[in-house]
């Protein structure tokens, strides 16, 4: 066969009357064909009954008492500032386990102002924590074994592939031995491939790994991300009423640019390019006019459409005593 797979579709029966005044009537059937020669039905037909599995109830957190492993190497730098830590609160979890989390964030929703900015967001990133907590334990194991692969220890892990979710490079896992319970070894993802994780732990635990040794696993993930993510809403504290704009905000003194429709004047400002489209002349018009301050001039567009030329263009027309933040999500686009 040339197309293998399984096609499910709907099937539409029409029955029409000899009269049309009558009328007629259809009948839809839904149908499933099944293309494959028996060789491969035997290798893909299932061994047993579907079961789904059941995750293993287990204390979330990531304050499990281990010897720590090895990390990557850019995690073992250190922050010039401290980083907070930003635990999820007692009261969040509450929420959680009592399943109001949608009332209570609607009822936040309806008062998000500059004064609740930081904590609404907050909260936001304390919830998906939790469900990132409760995702991970999918990959919970029961009598894994390790296997030595130069200097890592590599784990299969059933799921990976469909990254549904999914473990990142400096990710952790917990690692107890069946044989010895009372120890307990963090070891870290240095290599995530397609159905298996190369890992990394205590160079003692790698001088004394034992063949065939079983493991019961618990996998966690590393939290900087998400602490960065509290520490940026943190700083937009102050600043949080410029994300709230409204009518009474003063606009800057405009003034007026060459080739714009509706623009009154006559202006001594010069384009150092002037092979400009329409938009492009009226997106430097508006940030020179300082038509959206305080709130910054967003520049979008698909690819190929003028915006770095637009933005290369906008200095010329500031002054040695003026100056400009422009931020751009690319090095390359500097």
């Amino acid at each position: 066969a040339h197309n293998i797979g399984v096609l499910r579709t709907a099937v539409t029966f029409q029955f029409n009357a000899r009269r049309p005044e009558t009328g007629g009537f259809e009948i839809v059937r839904r149908i499933k064909v099944r293309c494959g020669d028996g060789d491969l039905a035997d290798l893909l037909k299932p061994s047993a009954p579907f079961q789904k599995r059941k995750r293993k109830l287990r204390r979330y957190g990531n304050d499990i008492a281990a010897i720590d492993g090895e990390q990557l190497p850019t995690q073992q730098r250190r922050f010039v500032v401290m980083l907070p830590m930003y635990e999820i609160p007692e009261a969040v979890r509450r929420l959680w386990r009592a399943g109001t989390v949608a009332r209570a964030l609607e009822e936040a929703r309806g008062g998000l102002s500059p004064a609740t900015y930081t904590t609404y967001f907050q909260q936001l990133l304390w919830l998906e924590e939790i469900s990132m907590e409760f995702d991970i334990t999918t990959f919970d194991m029961d009598g894994a074994v390790l296997i030595r692969e130069g200097p890592f220890l590599a784990l299969h892990v059933p799921g990976l592939a469909e990254n549904r979710p999914s473990v990142m490079r400096g990710d952790f896992l917990i690692a107890n031995p069946q044989d010895n319970p009372s120890k307990r070894f963090k070891g870290y993802a240095h290599r995530v491939e397609r159905d298996r994780v190369l890992l990394k732990f205590h160079r003692d635990f790698h001088a004394a790994f034992i063949p065939n040794q079983r493991f019961d696993i618990t996998f966690s993930f590393r939290r900087t991300p998400l602490r960065l993510m509290h520490h940026g809403l943190t700083l937009a504290a102050p600043i949080a009423p410029s994300l709230f704009p409204h009518a009474s905000i003063q606009l800057g003194n405009g003034v007026a640019f060459p080739g714009i429709p509706g623009q009154g004047g006559a202006s001594d400002l010069n384009a150092f390019n002037r092979r400009l489209n329409a938009e492009q002349r009226q997106a430097v018009c508006n940030i020179v006019q300082r038509s959206s301050l305080p709130l910054p001039y967003l520049i979008f567009g698909p690819p190929g459409t003028g915006k770095t030329v637009t933005l290369v263009l906008f200095p010329p027309f500031h002054t040695a005593t003026e100056s400009a933040a422009v931020c751009v999500l690319r090095h390359g686009s500097i």
